[in-house]
């Protein structure tokens, strides 16, 4: 509880911060794939230099929390994956990124509780009657 009588002042859990420097990186990610497709679509040759730089920043920024999810031999994939300058293995590594952020709630779009809705009960409490 914060006591606002002692000069101290609400501040942002170290937590949530990390959660936004995560969601940011990832956004970037997604931007530096719709220039390259956007380049290619206009049927210019398009470097994936951004997108490997990009994926490196959020892997370095994720690689800890990976580590202790997935084995060795896939971070490994991932890592070598990252490196090569093909454009389908950086999608790959955009998918398991998908796919793990959204494992950890980071890209959960829909945040409403779930009811069984067979349970008359409870659906009334829900709605209130």
């Amino acid at each position: 509880m914060v006591d606002f009588n002692n000069s101290e002042t609400m501040t942002t859990a170290p937590r949530i911060v990390i959660q936004f420097m995560i969601l940011e990186r990832y956004n970037n990610l997604l931007e530096s794939f719709e220039a390259y497709n956007r380049q290619s679509f206009k049927g210019h040759s398009a470097n994936t230099y951004e997108i490997q730089t990009r994926l490196k920043t959020l892997f370095r920024l994720l690689e800890g929390a990976i580590i202790q999810d997935q084995k060795n031999e896939n971070i490994e994939i991932i890592k070598s994956l990252i490196d090569s300058s093909d454009f389908k293995d950086h999608e790959k590594v955009l998918n398991f990124f998908t796919k793990w952020l959204h494992s950890k709630k980071l890209l959960d779009i829909f945040t409403g509780k779930k009811y069984d809705s067979t349970d008359m009960e409870m659906e009334n409490n829900v709605n209130g009657l």
